[in-house]
């Protein structure tokens, strides 16, 4: 049984340079087949859940200009998005430009670059202009002649002055001839879409954690960083945390992290990012999830040299699709290694037979299961005996 995946339809359209060349992209929403919007903070929420579930295919080269509404600034809900080449675009929402300004100092020292979009004459937002890094232009939005004397305005009080809705060849030489030095428009480029997927069942908070603790080198502070940052996910770490480590006193995330260790915080972090579903993901799923995945750690430490945590993911995230495979738009963003990834693509190999077996466990085909293990070297009391171990789902076997 599936999870499910989501769409992430996003639309991007160039920045240029008098001379061609881009330096950035703005990022529009698209609404993807079946997905209902639920306006313009909605449209931000998804913008940034696009642009870090999609990455650096979204950047392509340059700056990534996002359209954030005025209640999202005030709310600080991008604080802790990455902000490294993103410039959050002012909307013309804005009522009170004294009010805002706080929240845009506060937004340029967490390291966001900030632009006034969609600019008009007599725009109360001009009194923000000395705060933010781009002034952009609507060449549209008034009469050229007014369109023009303010970028010549803004220009020669030094402020770097985007042109956009660039339409003409005569538009896009008079904004340059004022004093625009970037560009953007139908004359230059249409907006393109991209497509991307996650899981439904996963938030990016999540995934997020899920890659982190995965990392070679376990960056402690790193991982509680990402976890203090959601309320709810903070909520069911220490909880678990407590649950793992009995009776010991938890007094704080990062002690936590230190008494479970990499080993088990990965195993504990993956129940969670399943439990933390989105999707209304039935609670049997969860279950099973658990006990394959404790089945085929079980069995993998029976063998030489083996992976038990690579056992361990294989077992849990193989729920994410039909008979254990996983759709390849969901699974080339879970953090498993190549050859776990090979097994839940379907693929043949060690980790495909050693996933037959939970499988074959939970249909009672006890032959399919003993042909699995054969092919691992494993004998029937070995498969018995991890099966019935608590926490493996107390299948009754002949």
């Amino acid at each position: 049984m599936g999870m499910g995946i989501g769409e992430v339809l996003i639309a991007r359209q160039p920045i240029m340079t008098p001379d061609i060349e881009v330096v950035g992209w703005e990022l529009l929403y698209r609404e993807a087949p079946g997905n209902a919007s639920e306006g313009i903070r909605a449209t931000a929420h998804i913008l940034v859940d696009g642009l870090m579930e999609l990455g650096r295919d979204l950047r392509g080269v340059g700056e990534v200009y996002l359209n954030v509404p005025q209640e999202l600034l005030e709310e600080g809900t991008l604080l802790d998005v990455p902000a490294e080449g993103t410039v959050l675009e002012v909307l013309e929402d804005v009522t009170d430009p004294a009010r805002l300004r706080p929240v845009l100092e506060q937004h340029r020292a967490a390291g966001f670059r900030l632009a006034l979009d969609d600019l008009v004459p007599g725009d109360p937002r001009l009194e923000l202009a000395d705060l933010v890094d781009v002034c952009k232009v609507d060449l549209q939005a008034a009469h050229p002649s007014q369109a023009l004397a303010l970028i010549r305005s803004l220009a020669r009080d030094g402020h770097t002055v985007l042109a956009e809705k660039v339409e003409t060849a005569l538009e896009r030489d008079r904004a340059v001839a004022a004093g625009a030095t970037l560009l953007q428009g139908y004359l230059l480029a249409r907006p393109s879409q991209l497509r991307g997927f996650r899981p439904t069942a996963l938030a990016s908070a999540e995934l997020e954690l899920l890659r982190a603790v995965r990392e070679r080198e376990l960056d402690l502070a790193r991982v509680e960083a990402l976890i203090r940052r959601d309320v709810g996910l903070a909520d069911r770490f220490l909880r678990l945390v407590r649950l793992h480590v009995g009776w010991r006193e938890v007094d704080s995330i990062r002690h936590g992290l230190v008494l479970l260790g990499q080993r088990a915080l990965t195993r504990w972090v993956t129940l969670l990012a399943l439990s933390a579903t989105t999707s209304g993901a039935p609670g049997e799923v969860l279950t099973m999830a658990g006990i394959r995945a404790a089945y085929c750690e079980g069995l993998e430490r029976l063998s030489p040299g083996g992976r038990p945590l690579d056992a361990f993911s294989l077992g849990m995230f193989s729920v994410l699709g039909d008979a254990g495979t996983v759709p390849e738009a969901l699974l080339c963003q879970l953090p498993v290694s190549p050859a776990v990834a090979e097994a839940l693509r379907g693929g043949d190999g060690r980790y495909r037979s050693l996933l037959s077996i939970p499988m074959a466990a939970e249909r009672a085909d006890w032959d399919a299961m003993l042909r699995a293990g054969r092919q691992l070297d494993l004998s029937w009391s070995q498969l018995t005996d991890v099966l019935n171990r608590p926490g493996n789902g107390g299948h009754s076997s002949p």
